[in-house]
């Protein structure tokens, strides 16, 4: 059985569709693209979507979330690196695994805000986006397909 988020991803359309850095709108919904805008990072479908707009800080979607985990990750890793059975390099791995969680989490840039009928869901801009050319993009999303 198919549902309508795997059809999103295995049939895009894109002859008919809006892209500014990584960030595609299509009449199907909007995506994020991976640095070589080949594959679907994320997703929201277009059935979903109440409004759209940009805004700076926090790209983590959730950032409590991924903080509390990089929290646990680092305390467990350097816990049990520093008792006496450790295997320090293992352990020391696990707290450089929650280490680099949370910096991931604490990244700070521009996103898409996307308000949907479930949550709020932000799709990461790479790089630095022009205001002027975010903004028209964005425009002509909404102008092309009906976003909010």
């Amino acid at each position: 059985m198919r549902d309508a988020e795997s059809d999103f991803f295995e049939t895009p359309d894109v002859s008919d569709s809006l892209r500014y850095l990584n960030i595609e709108f299509r009449g199907s919904g909007v995506v994020e693209l991976d640095e070589d805008l080949r594959s679907a990072l994320a997703s929201v479908p277009r059935a979903e979507i109440k409004s759209i707009h940009a805004e700076s800080g926090f790209k983590a979607e959730r950032l409590a979330g991924e903080i509390t985990v990089g929290l646990l990750f680092t305390l467990a890793g350097l816990y049990l690196f520093m008792s006496p059975n450790g295997l320090p390099s293992a352990l020391g791995f696990i707290a450089a695994l929650g280490i680099v969680i949370i910096r991931h989490a604490l990244r700070r840039g521009t996103y898409l805000a996307i308000e949907t009928t479930r949550s709020a869901r932000k799709l990461s801009f790479r790089g630095k986006p022009d205001p002027a050319n975010l903004e028209e993009f964005i425009k002509s999303a909404r102008q092309k397909f009906g976003y909010g």
